[in-house]
């Protein structure tokens, strides 16, 4: 195995207790030139001597995390923990991720992005979320949460239990899923919206307001798309099927509404 970088004697020490050194290229590779200065790192196994990875700026790695293949860490971003960045995953901006997090694929991770827990960034998926007032109060992504393929993360937006993102899922505001939820196809989730239990999203669907969905709900929207606005409540078992625009939208038990509203 070729050495490709060192650690330098310039360092930072977090905590009183953590030292990082900065991370030095002994070769070229892919953008980086022999005597670029990186990252930091708390020890050389951080960061893999193979592929193209590396860790650039002021961006740090630290406890047991690991860049490795085509992965890249920049800016001021940090990972910690068990955190891993592999494929072509990038993790940029001021994101902080820890425990186990995973990014892979060309999952990439930026502007003030929480993730912790053992959530998943894969395919071509984005998080890139902000906070208030820079300050870090709830992750965006925790627990087993998942986003893939074409999904994007944004603003204030969380996922935690097992919630998926999948296809070209918006996500956006400070809506919230939880607990089994799948988004899947060309979804837009925006607003307060909670939606949480067993709910199922799929085809052309736009939510916003203050709904709220619990409880094994299913809404497909066909190619004209589906819109649901305002403070719309729809729990156990209700469904929305092919198009329309709804506002205040309330369904419970097995009520379902087919074809397109009357607004």
């Amino acid at each position: 195995m070729t050495r490709k970088f060192k650690l330098t004697n310039e360092t930072v020490v977090l905590d009183k207790k953590r030292t990082l050194y900065r991370i030095k290229a002994l070769v070229d590779f892919g953008n980086v030139r022999a005597g670029t200065k990186g990252g930091f790192v708390e020890v050389e196994e951080n960061l893999s001597h193979d592929g193209l990875c590396w860790i650039a700026d002021k961006a740090m790695a630290y406890g047991h995390s690991r860049v490795s293949q085509n992965g890249l860490l920049k800016d001021r971003a940090v990972i910690k923990d068990y955190v891993c960045i592999h494929g072509s995953g990038i993790v940029g901006g001021e994101a902080f991720l820890n425990q186990s997090v995973h990014v892979f694929d060309q999952g990439t991770v930026v502007a003030q992005s929480f993730l912790t827990g053992a959530a998943t960034v894969s395919g071509s998926a984005t998080v890139s979320c902000t906070t208030l007032d820079g300050v870090r109060r709830r992750p965006n992504m925790q627990d087993l949460s998942i986003i893939t393929d074409n999904a994007r993360l944004e603003e204030r937006g969380r996922l935690k239990g097992s919630a998926t993102l999948r296809g070209n899922t918006v996500q956006r505001g400070y809506s919230l899923l939880s607990h089994n939820v799948v988004s899947d196809g060309n979804i837009v989730i925006g607003g307060a919206v909670r939606i949480a239990d067993d709910v199922k999203l799929f085809g052309n669907v736009t939510l916003g307001g203050q709904g709220v969905l619990r409880g094994n709900v299913i809404l497909y929207g066909d190619e004209k798309g589906l819109k649901i606005a305002g403070p719309s409540l729809l729990i156990c078992k209700a469904g929305v099927y092919g198009h329309g625009n709804f506002y205040g939208l309330k369904l419970s038990g097995d009520q379902f509404h087919i074809g397109r509203s009357a607004s």
